[in-house]
C-alpha cells in the first residue's frame, strides 16, 4: 500500500533539547530575551525525555529511525539512557543501547554525547546533526522548522524538515522531536545495591502510547498525552491545530514472550463525537522488556499503516507508534 508514497516535506517533530554541546534550550532562560519563557521547575527529582522519530520514503515501507533519550536528575547525579533504532524494510536494527551516570548539572535536560553517539553543532550554536557510528553509519540532520506546539509546561513539540543519511545515502523524511519533563516521586528511584545506573529505558517510563502518523499529501498527526489528557496535534495545509480527546485504543493484542506482556498489534483511532476515527495495523515491531519492580512492562516501537477519517476526509496513512504497557 505504501509503495508509491512520496514524502514531499520532511518533518522533525518534538522540541530540540538544549545542550552545551547542542545549542538552544527547550525553555529559554529569562536573561536571554525580554519575552523568554522560564524553565519549569519539576522539583528535586525530575525526569526529562526526548524522542526523535524520523520517517522517510520507502519502497513497501518507509525508512524510519527513533532516538529515545532519558535523563533522571536528583541530588546525587543525572542518570541517562539512550535507545536508538533504525528500520529499513521490515528489519529493525539496533543502533545503540546505553546507560550512564554523570555528576549533577544545572540543565540536566541537555543532550550530551556518549560513544558511539556524536552531536554536531553549527557555528550559530544550533544542533546540525546527530551521528551514531557503528556497523551501520547513521546521521540525522534537522532542517527547516515547519511548526511547533507546547500543550503544557512540560511538553514541547516541533515539526521540521530533516534528512537521514544511512551508509552514505540520504533519505528525505519527517522527524518528530518531543521534549517532555515531569516530576518524579522520591521513593520511585531507588538505586540498586551495587549503585548501578538505570537501563537505557528505565522503569520510570510512563505507560502510554504516542504516534506520528502522516499521508503523502502533507497531513501529519501526532497523538500523545499531556497534562490536559489525550490529544492530537494535527498539521495540515501549512497550519497546526491541537485537538483534545483523540486517542489510540488497542484493538488486537499478542503476547510478547520475553516479558510475558500482551502488546498491541492493531489500534483504533478515536475522537470525541466521531470527528476522527481510523484503524492502524503493525507492519514491523521492535520490542523490549523493561526491568524493574512490580508487573512486567514492555516497550515497543511499531511501524504501522492504515487509515484515518478526519472531518469526513479519509486518508491512507503510515507512521510509527511508541507504546509502553
Amino acid at each position: 500500500m505504501l509503495r508509491h508514497l512520496t514524502i514531499l516535506a520532511s518533518i522533525l517533530l518534538l522540541a530540540t533539547l538544549a545542550a552545551a554541546c547542542e545549542g538552544g534550550a527547550p525553555w529559554a532562560e529569562e536573561e536571554e530575551t525580554p519575552t523568554a519563557t522560564a524553565r519549569p521547575d519539576f522539583g528535586s527529582i525530575a525526569a526529562w525525555d526526548r524522542r526523535m522519530i524520523f520517517l522517510g520514503a520507502g519502497d513497501a515501507l518507509p525508512t524510519a529511525a527513533i532516538l529515545d533519550f532519558e535523563a533522571l536528575s536528583d541530588s546525587a547525579g543525572v542518570r541517562r539512557g539512550l535507545r536508538a533504532r533504525l528500520v529499513d524494510g521490515e528489519e529493525w536494527i539496533s543502533l545503540m543501547d546505553a546507560a550512564w551516570e554523570m555528576a549533577p548539572m544545572r540543565d540536566p535536560w541537555r543532550l550530551v554525547p556518549q560513544a558511539p553517539l556524536r552531536l554536531i553543532v553549527s557555528d550559530a550554536g544550533e544542533l546540525a546533526a546527530l551521528e551514531v557510528r557503528g556497523d551501520v553509519e547513521v546521521r540525522l540532520e534537522p532542517g527547516r522548522l515547519l511548526d511547533e506546539h507546547a500543550p503544557d509546561a512540560g511538553t514541547q513539540l516541533m515539526l521540521r524538515e530533516a534528512s537521514l543519511v544511512l551508509d552514505g545515502t540520504s533519505h528525505a523524511g519527517v522527524l518528530l522531536d518531543a521534549q517532555l519533563g515531569r516530576s518524579v516521586e522520591p521513593g520511585f528511584l531507588p538505586r540498586t545495591p551495587d549503585d548501578s545506573v538505570a537501563p537505557a529505558i528505565s522503569p520510570t517510563a510512563r505507560p502510554g502510547t504516542e504516534a506520528l502518523l502522516l499521508d503523502a499529501r502533507g497531513y501529519y498527526m501526532v497523538v500523545a498525552s499531556s497534562a490536559n489528557g489525550e490529544l492530537a496535534w494535527v498539521h495540515n495545509a501549512g497550519r497546526g491545530e491541537a485537538r483534545v480527546g483523540i486517542r489510540l485504543e488497542p484493538s488486537e493484542l499478542e503476547t510478547f514472550a520475553e516479558g510475558a506482556v500482551d502488546v498491541p498489534v492493531a489500534w483504533r483511532v478515536l475522537g470525541p463525537g466521531g470527528e476522527v476515527m481510523g484503524e492502524l495495523r503493525a507492519e514491523a515491531s521492535d520490542r523490549a522488556a523493561l526491568a524493574g519492580p512490580g508487573d512486567a512492562t514492555a516497550l515497543a516501537y511499531v511501524l504501522v499503516s492504515g487509515w484515518i477519517e478526519d472531518r469526513s476526509a479519509r486518508r491512507e496513512v503510515f507512521g510509527l507508534v511508541r507504546t509502553i504497557r
